[in-house]
């Protein structure tokens, strides 16, 4: 714990050495109320709508079921790690801290990662069809039918390779999931 502090403070060192606080501090000054309100709010919102989505993740499989309080808390730790380790080591904070705070195996909080990152993937992935891809109506749907098909399929097919990990939760779970995904992606 000591020598993760540490490194993150001489981390936040490095970064405050190559950061001009004028140009932020400028940056700041130029948002308009208008601007900053709607941001914030958004910020708030897609924050609330994550925790909430974990919570749903996780309560079939912790008991007693978490807090949307908790999971919040948990996902804000997670996506400061996220900003903070180099790589994407901060994805390992999830599994480590839903181990730690619900004593939920290692193995089922990253399935339970690769779940969410399969629909997240999905989401981005119907997204960018829908705003670039070169085709009709009709084949932009087939084209996003294809990606969700091959996501679930992919989420199917983790599930049977390792019997352990929570990717072919039951529809409810799964449908509420997938929502709040959508949904996060669209704020």
């Amino acid at each position: 714990w000591g020598l993760g502090l540490a490194l993150s403070l001489l981390a936040l060192a490095w970064i405050a050495q190559h950061v001009h606080v004028t140009d932020l501090i400028g940056a700041w000054n130029a948002l308009s109320v208008t601007t900053l309100g709607p941001l914030l709010g958004a910020l708030i919102l897609s924050t609330a709508v994550r925790g909430k989505r974990l919570q749903i993740e996780l309560a079939p499989r912790v008991s007693p079921a978490p807090s949307t309080l908790t999971c919040l808390s948990l996902m804000v730790l997670h996506n400061a790690a996220l900003n903070v380790l180099p790589f994407r080591a901060g994805e390992l904070g999830y599994p480590l801290l839903a181990k730690r705070w619900f004593g939920l195996d290692l193995a089922l909080g990253i399935g339970s990662l690769v779940r969410m990152r399969i629909q997240d993937a999905c989401i981005v992935a119907c997204a960018v069809i829908a705003a670039w891809g070169p085709w009709s109506g009709p084949l932009r749907l087939a084209a996003m039918a294809l990606v969700c098909g091959a996501a679930m399929a992919l989420s199917l097919a983790i599930g049977r390779w390792r019997s352990t990990w929570p990717i072919a939760a039951d529809w409810r779970t799964d449908g509420a999931t997938w929502g709040l995904s959508l949904l996060n992606w669209a704020i």
